[in-house]
Order: C-alpha cells, then sequence, then structure tokens
C-alpha cells in the first residue's frame, strides 16, 4: 500500500513538473496576443500622430487623416488593426462618435475595414459642401505657374475628394497629365504611352522640366557670354583707333 501511494505521489511531481515546464517554454495564447497589441500601440504611439477632438475650430480632418495614414503605412498595418490604432487618437466629441458608429454596425458586418472607417469619418467630420468644392477644384486643376513638384502635391491632396476620376492608374496618368503646363504636356504624353505606373509618369515630367529649365539657363547664359564679348571686343577696338590716331599726329 505505502509503495503504491508513494509511486503514485512521484508520478504526480512528475506530472507537475513536466507542465510547469511546457508553461514555461509557451507562453498563454491571451497573454501573447496582449504583448503583441500592447507593442503594436506602443509602436504605433512613438511615431507620434495626432489627436482628433472633432469639437476645435482649427482642426483640419483631412490633416489628421493623412498623418493616421502615414503612421500605419510605416507600420505596415492594413487590416481591421489600423481602425483600433486609429480609434487611439480620437477624443471627445470624434471619440463618442467612433463608439456610436461602431455599435450601430451590424454584428454580421465583422471587424470594420479601414476604408469602411475612413469613408465614415470623412462624411461626419468634413461637411459634404466641402467636399463637392474640393472635388471641383480638382476637377478643374492646373499646373499654371507651378513647378511639376508643386502641382504633384495639390493633385495628390485633391485627387481623394474626386476618387471617380482616379480609379485606375490609366485615369489617374490622364487625369494627371491633362493638367500639365503646354510647354511639358505633348512630349509627357507621349512618353506616357509607354509607361504603366503613376509615379513613373510623374518622374518623367520632373526630370523633362529640369532639363527644360537647364537647356533655357545654358541658353541665358551664352547670350550673355556673346553678349559681353561684343561690347568689350568694341571697346578694345575704339581705344585702338584712338591710339593710331594719336601715332599719326604731327610731332
Amino acid at each position: 500500500m505505502f509503495n503504491a501511494v508513494n509511486s503514485a505521489m512521484e508520478m504526480f511531481k512528475d506530472f507537475m513538473a513536466n507542465q510547469n515546464e511546457k508553461r514555461d517554454k509557451i507562453p498563454p495564447q491571451t497573454n501573447r496576443q496582449n504583448n503583441s497589441e500592447s507593442s503594436r500601440v506602443n509602436e504605433f504611439l512613438k511615431l507620434s500622430p495626432q489627436v482628433f477632438h472633432g469639437s476645435i475650430v482649427d482642426e483640419d480632418p483631412l490633416l489628421w487623416m493623412e498623418g493616421v495614414n502615414k503612421s500605419l503605412r510605416v507600420m505596415k498595418v492594413f487590416d481591421d488593426k489600423a481602425v483600433e490604432l486609429a480609434a487611439y487618437q480620437l477624443r471627445d466629441v470624434a471619440g463618442a462618435w467612433f463608439e456610436m458608429w461602431e455599435k450601430e454596425r451590424d454584428e454580421d458586418d465583422g471587424p470594420p475595414t479601414w476604408e469602411e472607417f475612413e469613408e465614415a469619418f470623412m462624411a461626419n467630420f468634413i461637411p459634404e459642401e466641402d467636399m463637392a468644392t474640393k472635388a471641383t477644384q480638382f476637377e478643374q486643376l492646373k499646373q499654371g505657374n507651378k513647378s511639376v513638384q508643386e502641382y504633384y502635391m495639390e493633385f495628390i491632396r485633391l485627387a481623394k475628394h474626386a476618387p471617380h476620376m482616379v480609379k485606375t492608374e490609366k485615369a489617374k496618368i490622364r487625369r494627371f497629365v491633362g493638367g500639365l503646363a503646354y510647354h511639358i504636356k505633348d512630349t509627357t504624353l507621349a512618353a506616357a504611352v509607354g509607361m504603366t505606373t503613376f509615379s513613373s509618369v510623374v518622374g518623367f515630367a520632373k526630370h523633362l522640366e529640369k532639363d527644360r529649365q537647364q537647356r533655357r539657363e545654358e541658353k541665358e547664359h551664352n547670350k550673355k557670354s556673346r553678349t559681353t564679348g561684343r561690347f568689350n571686343g568694341t571697346s578694345s577696338g575704339g581705344r585702338r583707333d584712338s591710339s593710331n590716331k594719336e601715332s599719326l599726329a604731327p610731332a
């Protein structure tokens, strides 16, 4: 009897030791999840994304959205986790709106996607008339006296208000080239036929502009050099004539 009890105790000790060893090697799933989420949030906050209140007059919801988008791209977060991270930076009215928006969603919809959140956020915090105005600005956008870089930045800023015009790379390229200044538009349009990405077309337009600018500067420099050379030649010739006259004068 004693041997049986003793044997059972030893088996129990071995079992517990084995369980403890497994527990030390493999942390609980919930702990791993909590640590992962905490690490993700800390990484996001280290990028210093702006806080949005939704109740401050000078707040720019588009600027906030752009800043958050930039931080999420750095972290390479694009799924529903992106919505959770963005929600950390919503306060006051914006925070209350987010909670209501989440509750109003159907349970069958699943976690909200970033596209759904972005669309709902902009619809709630950007007046419809402002959206329409910016869409019109994009439709009428021209390079004018701006540099290609300045035109490109304005293009990107306004494009989000007219998504129907930039649904594909081809549509985006067509709209961008259509607004370029006449002196680089035709050449860029011809080159764009063999390009498939928007970034390639923008890069070509910038290079073309720089090349044209360098040629103009060289032309101006050469023109000034020729003008200066003729002036110096005339001045020297005038002095030589004067000297000759003096030498020919009777002593």
